[in-house]
């Protein structure tokens, strides 16, 4: 009852009442039911028969089914499989099941469906799993099994974190040495500030020791003088005149005070203005006619307190010279500002000799020494008269 297991050539087939099949073969007569048949399998094995990388097919491998593995690109992250059956009986009573070890958890049924899909999966090595079930629904023992590694994108890389983990600690480390110079700047400044408004508080107290109470001791001197004088029944005339004289000057001198303490002036319109207008009058209050060269606005760029009041004592001791030593009669002033303030203080007198200037004069080097402490030129010529030239740097 059953068929040999050698092989055979079937001449004749007979079915009997029972539904008994006899067949005449080379081997002689052989009985067996039909309806046993169906149920003798081979094993089934599973067998790939295409690769397809981001729906396009992978023409590198001809034959998938003899790769192991696969290496796969970062942009390669969307791949398909077809397959197919290896069995001699009932191939279209097979179906499949696959899994992607490292993906999927478990076993997916593909029933008699040939393909498959896996889109947008992440980096990594994985294994894809096919196997065949017979038409019993056992599963086969030969599995096909594949290899598949997707490389990561270069941000996704230990170089790259490890290279963005030192961009982020030098940036770090950058800021805070930024926010520590940041802070340390406006500590100086602040420092500065302080230190400047002291240095102005002491040239304030000074300026009053030195020029307001001189003044008022020459007054208070003159003063008792008179009274003497007066007791002696003798002219005192001379010394009221001095009186009046110094007490102009102290008022004068008070009001450079004012004006140089006065914020609202730090700016380089308020200072040429103020010098322009002192120069012509105290020129023409000495019988000196003066002529100011200058644009006809001055812009409104800051200054500080000091800068202001070097450039207007340097313009005013030159005046004073003037009118002291240069037997002038008339003086030319010519104004110029671009990135510096230029001014040139030209008179038409008997010009200037530095190898007579007393020992213990101190006017001259007073400029010089006011003008390099805003960084500028303080330059004297002779000529047709004497031309001095101031030039400072503009603050920016």
């Amino acid at each position: 009852d059953g068929l040999p297991a050698n092989d055979f050539t079937v001449s004749s087939l007979v079915y009997d009442n029972m539904g008994r099949c006899v067949a005449g073969t080379t081997n002689g007569l052989v009985s067996f039911y039909p309806s046993n048949v169906q149920f003798i399998t081979n094993t089934p094995r599973a067998r790939l028969t295409a690769f397809y990388i981001n729906d396009a097919l992978d023409t590198a491998n001809v034959n998938p089914d003899e790769i192991e593995n696969i290496k796969l690109s970062a942009k390669q992250n969307t791949f398909s499989l077809d397959f197919s059956p290896v069995s001699f009986f009932h191939t279209a009573d097979c179906s499949f099941e696959y899994k992607l070890d490292g993906y999927d958890d478990n076993w997916i049924k593909s029933g008699v469906t040939k393909y498959t899909r896996y889109s947008k999966i992440p980096p990594g090595k994985y294994l894809f799993m096919l196997r065949v079930l017979d038409n019993q629904g056992n599963p086969g023992p030969n599995d096909k099994v594949l290899e598949i590694s997707i490389a990561k994108s270069f941000w996704q890389t230990n170089f790259f974190k490890a290279g963005l983990f030192v961009v982020l600690l030098i940036a770090g480390w950058l800021f805070l040495k930024w926010y520590s110079n940041e802070k340390m700047k406006k500590q100086k400044a602040e420092l500065e500030k302080l230190k400047a408004i002291e240095k102005e508080r002491t040239r304030i107290a000074t300026d009053m020791h030195d020029d307001l109470g001189a003044g008022l001791s020459r007054i208070k001197f003159l003063s008792e003088t008179i009274g003497i004088k007066k007791q002696r029944q003798q002219s005192f005339d001379e010394d009221i005149a001095k009186i009046r004289e110094y007490s102009h000057e102290m008022i004068d001198k008070m009001g450079e005070i004012v004006w140089a303490l006065n914020e609202k002036n730090d700016t380089l319109s308020d200072l040429l203005s103020y010098t322009r207008a002192y120069a012509v009058e105290y020129l023409s209050q000495n019988g000196i006619s003066c002529t100011v060269d200058a644009p006809e606005h001055f812009p409104t760029t800051f200054l500080s307190g000091e800068f202001r009041r070097d450039i207007y004592l340097t313009v005013k001791e030159a005046l004073h010279n003037i009118v002291k030593h240069a037997q002038a009669s008339g003086v030319t002033i010519r104004i110029n500002i671009n990135s510096t303030l230029r001014i040139e203080i030209q008179d038409n007198g008997i010009g200037f000799d530095r190898t007579k200037i007393r020992s213990f004069s101190n006017g001259l080097s007073n400029m010089e020494s006011r003008v390099m402490e805003i960084n500028g030129k303080f330059e004297i010529l002779n000529g047709r008269g004497t031309v001095i030239k101031i030039e400072v740097p503009l603050p920016l």
